[in-house]
C-alpha cells in the first residue's frame, strides 16, 4: 500500500485497479482504509478489466465514470 501512496502523491489523477487474490480476500478492509485504492476487482477479472478498457474509446472521459457496485466513483467487481 506504500506504492499506491506514492503514486498517488506523485499522479493524483492516476486510477489505480487492485486484483488477485489478497485483493479479493481483503477487498472490504482495502476500500474502507485505503483511499489511494480506485476499485478491485475480485475473482476472474476477464470481463470487469474489458468492461474498463472500453471505456475509454467509448468516449468516457476517466475510469471514475465507470459504474460501480457502491455508486462512489470507486470500483468493486
Amino acid at each position: 500500500m506504500e506504492t499506491v501512496k506514492k503514486i498517488k502523491a506523485a499522479f493524483p489523477q492516476t486510477y489505480i485497479l487492485l486484483g488477485g487474490f489478497t485483493a479479493s480476500f481483503f477487498h472490504e478492509e482495502i476500500m474502507r482504509n485505503f483511499d489511494g485504492v480506485d476499485g478491485i476487482i475480485r475473482g476472474e477479472a476477464e470481463v470487469p478489466i474489458l468492461e474498463l478498457a472500453n471505456c475509454a474509446p467509448a468516449g468516457e472521459d476517466n475510469l471514475f465514470s465507470v459504474p460501480t457496485s457502491r455508486g462512489e466513483g470507486r470500483v468493486e467487481f
